[in-house]
């Protein structure tokens, strides 16, 4: 069992006595960090790039994976102080045009008010259950359900200990190791355990064979898909529609249980992320964040620089909330035309509002982006 679990089944008044020191700890572990320099040719301009990166290990996987793809290089230059990182890549002779820190939530607002862009880790949200009508027949979603129906796929539910093992060893671990290499976050067999004595297993059938499975979990006042995992065996799983058959087979089954809402768990917090997208096309509300975050600087608007943020717009902590960031090239046009669609790709429900941020020129000496947001994307997308 981990430490974190334990924490989270300790009695609340146990919790709260021990949170101070906890703060305190978390404070001062954070101002000394492991730095990293990587170089290596941005994944979308091939033009060569290079970064400070001083987050963990898998989340410093994923993101320089977003930005380089699978060829890099990268040096580890000790643990600094954070104050002191500008310094440490100075004595290395390296010119880099980003650097990334990790954040803890207690201190989002001090990086917000000193210019880095604040990204949680992760966000998390819920989807009404039916979906509503206009999502049901968009022909993205359309197209999932006549997949799902073209290949036969079932479901049935199940509280039978013996099949929560065989999901994780079969389902889960593998799927997640497959799909994700050194960026995956599995969690433990105990964790689920826990979470299974108030859920249940709802496993996807293609005839009689049981090939995926998804864990629904209590949250409350509404269920949560925690984990899922889908059986290999040199199947393609996005042609038959076994991830989406996942969230609207378990929004069948909820549906028949009275529920009006379903919590989809985790996603990552950049707008063109796979799994982010797929839950955007169900309408997906966003409720929350994760408290910790990386803080990311740029410090040169190099050519490089330019396209990874293009090509990565993200969520990141605002002053009243979580907000979306995009970025255009300065002379891009925003009539009301390319709001519209913007706010149609990436405006999610929960964001406070949607920010367009106009870059400097490559080269340019300016410093700092020029920015016009959305006032509110839901209420009024229009807005400039």
């Amino acid at each position: 069992m981990t430490l974190r679990t334990i924490y989270q089944r300790l009695p609340a008044p146990l919790r709260r006595l021990g949170n101070p020191a906890l703060h305190c700890y978390r404070f001062f572990r954070g101002l000394r960090v492991e730095l990293w320099s990587v170089q290596g040719d941005e994944r979308h301009s091939g033009l060569p790039l290079s970064v400070l990166c001083a987050l963990p290990s898998k989340q410093k996987s994923y993101v320089v994976r977003l930005m380089f793809g699978e060829s890099f290089r990268e040096r580890c230059l000790g643990r600094v102080w954070i104050w002191k990182i500008p310094r440490a890549a100075e004595n290395a002779g390296l010119d880099y045009s980003m650097t990334l820190v990790k954040a803890d939530s207690g201190r989002f607002r001090s990086w917000t008010a000193k210019g880095w862009f604040v990204i949680p880790f992760w966000v998390e949200g819920t989807v009404e259950v039916p979906l509503s009508w206009e999502v049901r027949k968009s022909e993205t979603v359309l197209s999932d359900l006549r997949r799902i129906k073209k290949n036969g796929l079932d479901f049935e539910v199940t509280r039978d200990p013996h099949w929560l093992e065989i999901f994780y060893n079969e389902m889960y671990v593998p799927f997640m190791n497959r799909k994700y290499g050194d960026r995956v976050q599995i969690d433990s067999s105990e964790e689920l355990k826990i979470r299974f004595q108030d859920g249940e297993l709802l496993l996807i059938k293609s005839g009689a064979e049981h090939i995926a499975g998804v864990l629904l979990t209590n949250e409350g006042s509404y269920p949560m898909l925690w984990v899922s995992g889908i059986r290999d065996r040199g199947r393609d799983y996005r042609k038959e529609g076994l991830a989406a058959a996942i969230y609207h087979l378990s929004f069948a089954h909820l549906q028949e249980k009275g529920f009006t809402k379903a919590g989809l768990g985790w996603s990552r917090p950049f707008l063109n992320d796979g799994v982010l997208r797929f839950k955007h096309k169900l309408s997906q509300q966003i409720t929350g964040s994760s408290l910790n975050g990386m803080a990311l600087k740029i410090s040169s608007y190099t050519a490089a620089t330019r396209s990874f943020l293009q090509n990565n717009p993200f969520m990141f902590e605002g002053t009243d909330g979580l907000c979306g960031a995009i970025f255009l090239e300065a002379e891009a046009p925003l009539d009301e035309a390319m709001t519209h669609q913007l706010n149609k790709e990436y405006g999610h429900r929960g964001l406070v509002r949607l920010c367009t941020y106009r870059l400097p020129q490559a080269g340019s000496s300016e410093r700092k982006l020029r920015s016009t947001s959305a006032r509110s994307v839901l209420q009024d997308p229009q807005a400039d």
